[in-house]
């Protein structure tokens, strides 16, 4: 073994998994003992969570959990419910005929819908700033700096097919069949960035945070092309504000998971929750390593999912709502065998492309190999070298800087022992 690997191996750091050491129990919504309701959204902040029963019905907990009441629900009406989530200026409700605002934990709700949002189906609400951004299923992105007094929609953003919106510190993301967009201005204004489903056949489930780390999960078809996966649902990270993706070693979850329905991506702290149709997985090692924490948890679907600074929340068709206290989930320390790695050499496409002046090109080691990377152009001179130095096992990326070489087209070839794969990149100025 060469000497600097084992050297790696004896002194890099212990990863921790997470284990459980106790099952989910079933949680009474109210003093009816209403157990068996079909719960269809979940949310809350610090010690209160709100539930959404198939109705609508509303009910409120105020301790985390433990006790709830139903919430009267005035001025609510009967619209489909898409989404409920709280900030904080108050509960919304996210309707087929239009958003609903309670500042009284559901007791009252007044529409907010500017002479808009109940014509346009409002899908998904978050908060940026002091702005509300909302997108929809007719009509695109909308957002309003009143508080849902009135809506302006976002110029030039394409209607997408259910596009979510995630909101990850000063930036926005939306998701959809038709690829991923970043706002940096609290959704004012849009750029699209690597659109990972060009054939339009996959939806994002949602882009969540963990640190400075982004994750993404896609299907039916996976984020990146990469032969060595072959599951309709695909997890990637990414370092850099979602301009570049590399797959994430899903070790611990079974292949034929991928082939179910992914329902929800969720990050509370540094543990990332995958929820499957009936089955969830946590990780704490950045979604390299993955344990059911399943026990306990009825066979039907889930329909809800919440985490708080207390308990992991579940709702199940059919089944009501069923808690898991983050204190019974436990981190055991254990020492890897091998740092994570990949396993083929991968030269990715560079993004952005076309590109002025700069553009980032990832690839893949898989054994300790010495790289080498050549930018040329058409008539095959070599006009820049990238790399060229000895690499361990992992993931990487280089900026190529292109402001000395005129508009055309180039080509980078990444050499490692017997592989060479070359791609194209176009400079524009």
């Amino acid at each position: 073994m060469n000497r600097f690997l084992l050297l790696l191996l004896v002194i890099m750091p212990l990863i921790s998994v997470i284990e459980v050491k106790a099952q989910w129990q079933q949680v009474n919504l109210d003093s009816n003992g209403t157990v068996g309701a079909d719960v269809l959204n979940l949310t809350g902040s610090g010690s209160k969570v709100f539930a959404e029963i198939k109705g609508p019905s509303i009910f409120v907990s105020t301790n985390y959990g433990s006790t709830w009441n139903a919430a009267a629900d005035s001025g609510l009406g009967s619209g489909y419910i898409q989404q409920l989530t709280i900030t904080g200026t108050g509960l919304y409700a996210v309707t087929d005929s239009g958003i609903f605002l309670s500042s009284n934990n559901g007791t009252n709700w007044s529409s907010i819908n500017g002479g808009v949002m109940d014509t346009v189906y409002p899908f998904s609400l978050i908060q940026s700033g002091s702005n509300l951004v909302v997108s929809t299923e007719k009509n695109g992105i909308y957002y309003s700096s009143n508080n849902g007094a009135s809506w302006e929609n976002v110029s030039g953003f394409d209607p997408q097919l259910d596009p979510l919106l995630s909101v990850i510190g000063s930036h926005i993301f939306s998701e959809s069949a038709n690829g991923m967009y970043l706002s940096s201005d609290n959704g004012k204004n849009w750029i699209q960035l690597n659109d990972f489903s060009s054939n339009g056949e996959g939806y994002y489930v949602g882009i969540v945070s963990s640190d400075s780390t982004l994750f993404a999960v896609s299907e039916p078809v996976p984020l990146i092309s990469d032969p060595l996966v072959s599951s309709p649902g695909y997890l990637c990270r990414s370092t850099d504000n979602g301009k570049t993706w590399y797959p994430v070693t899903t070790t611990g979850v079974p292949l034929v998971y991928f082939f179910s329905p992914i329902y929800s991506l969720v990050t509370y702290g540094s543990d990332i929750f995958l929820v499957f149709d009936n089955v969830v997985f946590a990780s704490s090692d950045d979604g390299n390593n993955w344990n059911d924490i399943s026990d306990g948890l009825p066979s039907s679907e889930i329909t809800a999912f919440f985490v708080n600074d207390s308990s992991i929340f579940a709702g199940i068709y059919g089944s009501g709502i069923w808690r898991l206290p983050l204190s019974d989930i436990i981190t055991a320390v254990k020492q890897p065998t091998l740092p994570s790695s990949p396993k083929s050499f991968v030269l990715w496409q560079n993004y952005p492309n076309p590109f002025n002046p700069s553009t980032i090109i990832g690839y893949d080691i898989p054994n300790l190999s010495h790289v080498t990377m050549n930018v040329y152009d058409v008539l095959g001179r070599k006009v820049e070298t990238l790399v060229d130095n000895e690499k361990l096992p992992g993931h990487y990326q280089v900026t190529f800087n292109a402001s000395r070489l005129p508009s055309g087209v180039y080509f980078y070839r990444l050499t490692a022992g017997s592989f060479v794969q070359t791609k194209k990149l176009i400079v524009i100025k």
